[in-house]
């Protein structure tokens, strides 16, 4: 689908690629910048993951993360529960902090970062177990996340952490 609007829009500098989602079937120090928006809670394992992306950014490259993260006062990590509830295959929100953690430990350095909010709707009828979900949480966390319900769907609003990382030199 993807490769056809593409092609209909007279982009033939774009390129397609099909993977397993863990090795990234790149050479080392292929790319200037890579960016991920919404996608990187869903790795199993987040290490691995941006050990690869760094390992395909040319030295000095640039990644740009665009993805929610939990609320300050969310040790408990309802958020992380109730995305759950979508079978999607969610993971894990991480902070800024976990992300510069990780990010160090595969070379690249925070540059820049900014947050943003994301309103999520949800199918109530879909969202099986979100009542057990919101009893084994902390009231005033789950209103931090300003959740509103109505006859048919969940509404929660999310920070998303936005950061730019770069590839320091080996």
């Amino acid at each position: 689908m993807n490769r056809s609007k593409a092609q209909e829009a007279g982009l033939s500098n774009l390129s397609f690629v099909s993977y397993d989602g863990i090795d990234f079937p790149f050479e080392v120090g292929t790319f200037d910048l890579v960016v991920t928006r919404y996608a990187l809670h869903h790795f199993p394992d987040i290490k691995h993951s941006i050990g690869e992306v760094s390992r395909v950014l040319k030295a000095g490259g640039t990644l740009f993360i665009s993805d929610p993260c939990p609320n300050d006062c969310d040790t408990e990590r309802f958020v992380d529960d109730y995305m759950r509830l979508k079978k999607d295959g969610h993971i894990k929100f991480y902070t800024k902090t976990e992300w510069q953690d990780i990010c160090s430990e595969c070379g690249l350095q925070l540059t820049d970062s900014f947050e943003s909010k994301i309103r999520f709707p949800k199918k109530k009828d879909t969202a099986y177990g979100y009542k057990e979900v919101l009893k084994n949480h902390d009231k005033a966390v789950i209103e931090s996340y300003d959740l509103v319900e109505t006859d048919t769907e969940l509404h929660i609003t999310e920070r998303v952490n936005n950061i730019l990382f770069i590839k320091v030199e080996a």
